[in-house]
């Protein structure tokens, strides 16, 4: 059996610790974000993202589209979360 010095099995330690703590600060982080979503339901720009993107629809929903656009203009809603939506349908 191979002897392991005490110095090099600390530093493998502390890597391996070091690597835990980052990839499980970044996994609180996604999990936080998934079960705010989660709690408190879809946003109102989400709504009419899908509502606007529906597969249902036989065509497009100009209205619709064109008062995302405006309320997006007004900075009434929040772009970052009507893109998040529309790549979340997306996919």
């Amino acid at each position: 059996m191979e002897k392991i010095k005490l110095g090099s099995l600390g530093e493998r330690l502390k890597t391996g610790g070091e690597r835990l703590k980052v990839g499980g600060a970044e996994l609180g982080r996604k999990f936080s974000g998934k079960m705010k979503e989660i709690l408190q339901g879809q946003s109102q720009e989400a709504k009419m993202v899908e509502e606007a993107t529906s597969e249902s629809l036989e065509e497009a929903n100009w209205g619709l589209n064109l008062r995302i656009c405006n309320l997006l203009n007004n900075e009434e809603f929040d772009g970052s979360e009507v893109v998040r939506t529309i790549k979340k349908e997306d996919c």
